[in-house]
């Protein structure tokens, strides 16, 4: 995946998707359990895979930075402690390896294709 922002679309598509929420809803102000949960995994997945800052996910988000750093610090504990939300977590984070698996497939066929 290459820059930011298509970054944090293409996120914010699979999260919505795999908590089971409308990918407004994630930059919505409900507080929903789901809701929450779809912003953590956001934030830590943006930032903990793609390096992305805080603050970019905030003012993607529309919330302030403290939060992001509620939801990553959070997220920590929920992962170790929380089956609903790991299950949800592993479910992101394993449907982002597959499109990239895919996307490297695609890339290496045009590659391949194009000599």
């Amino acid at each position: 995946m290459s820059d930011k922002s298509s970054v944090l679309k293409k996120v914010k598509k699979i999260v919505s998707s795999e908590v089971g929420i409308v990918e407004t809803d994630l930059v919505s102000k409900c507080r929903k359990q789901d809701f929450v949960y779809a912003r953590m995994i956001f934030s830590c997945i943006c930032n903990k895979r793609f390096g992305i800052t805080q603050k970019e996910i905030a003012k993607y988000l529309k919330i302030k930075q403290p939060m992001i750093s509620l939801y990553l610090n959070n997220s920590v504990k929920d992962l170790e402690h929380n089956e609903r939300f790991r299950k949800k977590y592993t479910e992101c984070y394993y449907h982002l390896d597959r499109l990239e698996e895919l996307q490297n497939t695609r890339d290496l066929n045009n590659k391949i294709l194009s000599k």
